[in-house]
């Protein structure tokens, strides 16, 4: 890499992460531009690399020996505006709450304000598929420009939205993980006055109407979200978290049936009272419900532990490690599975340790 600008390589750098875990790696490629990304990657030669946004939905190891690439990409740039929609090509670096904060300052909403207050870059926010208040952020997506780490140094390609294969906090990345860096997310916006309010999700309209609100557009319907999301969710800034770390499961009726049928009958009451909602493939099920009936939230902890408000939430009390934090989380998996028979599948990214 003797080739890259000095500054762009770091060594023994402390990679930030809303865990607050300690966490080192040995060599950091500071990507602000994607030709210096390009040489970086191609005088890896093919070796695998582990690519960092903001660090929120990741749970690292203690040392990441690979070369990290820690994406600095920056810019907005509008292009045509098709109709009542707006159309923006936006850097995979840039901070996803400041976007929203952007597409609301231009007139725009749609369901974009419901994404409120998620931490991240624009770039993390297709891998994960990111969603809340009943929006997902695929549906603003119109392509994806990225890098095939298989080919170094190779030209950018673009995904279209369907080759992105978007699912359920789920994506085309997740699926594929280490081979796509997302260098481009092309957004399609609609303008405000012609887009549909996402105001049924629990809670919205309550806290709407709790504030007094009375001109019901993207910028208060935003404000709602993110006191919702403050009431919630902790500050990861002061207690430190990776948000929701596991996701809702979803489960066919006949999957349903069938645990009913076969739990005691004393989990499979519990298990009828879980709350849950319509999905595609069935009823999506409240994996918090889910934890609290099995103890975690009224046990004690140490430097591991759930959010007494929400315990999807897993929270570093104070001096966890990466073992502590996954250990406590295969607990939760293990005795959820046990008493109901759902089997919970972690949101945040596992970056295995080389």
């Amino acid at each position: 890499m003797s080739d890259l600008p000095p500054t762009s390589i770091l060594q023994n750098v402390g990679l930030p992460n809303t865990l607050s875990l300690p966490v080192r790696a040995r060599k950091v490629l500071l990507a602000e531009s994607v030709s210096v990304l390009q040489q970086g990657l191609g005088a890896a030669g093919g070796e695998p690399v582990f690519v960092l946004g903001g660090g929120s939905n990741v749970v690292l190891p203690s040392v990441v020996s690979r070369l990290t690439v820690w994406v600095k990409l920056k810019g907005i740039w509008r292009q045509a505006s098709e109709g009542n929609t707006g159309v923006f090509d936006v850097a995979a670096g840039e901070s996803w709450q400041g976007f929203v904060k952007f597409c609301i300052g231009q007139g725009l909403g749609g369901g974009i304000e419901n994404l409120s207050l998620i931490p991240g870059t624009v770039g993390g926010a297709p891998i994960q598929n990111i969603g809340a208040y009943g929006v997902e952020v695929a549906q603003f997506i119109r392509a994806v420009q990225v890098l095939d780490m298989q080919s170094p140094g190779s030209a950018p390609i673009i995904l279209s939205k369907e080759e992105c294969n978007f699912g359920y906090r789920d994506s085309l990345f997740k699926q594929q993980p280490g081979r796509w860096l997302v260098l481009q997310v092309r957004f399609a916006v609609p303008h405000a006055e012609h887009a549909r309010r996402y105001l049924d999700y629990a809670g919205i309209a309550e806290a709407l109407e709790r504030s007094g609100c009375r001109r019901v557009v993207p910028a208060t319907i935003a404000e709602a979200v993110a006191k919702l999301r403050r009431a919630k969710l902790p500050d990861p800034r002061r207690q430190p978290n990776a948000g929701s770390f596991f996701k809702n499961p979803v489960l066919s009726a006949a999957q349903l049936t069938q645990l009913r049928q076969t739990l005691p009958a004393d989990a499979a009451g519990e298990l009828a009272q879980i709350p849950s909602w319509p999905h595609a493939q069935g009823r999506k099920l409240a994996a918090a419900a889910l934890i609290e009936r099995t103890g975690f939230k009224r046990r004690p902890a140490e430097t591991v532990g759930v959010w007494y408000r929400q315990p999807l939430v897993l929270l570093n009390l104070g001096g966890a490690t990466t073992t502590t934090v996954v250990a406590y989380a295969d607990e939760i998996r293990q005795k959820v599975e046990a008493r109901f028979g759902v089997r919970l599948e972690q949101e945040p990214v596992q970056v295995q340790a080389d």
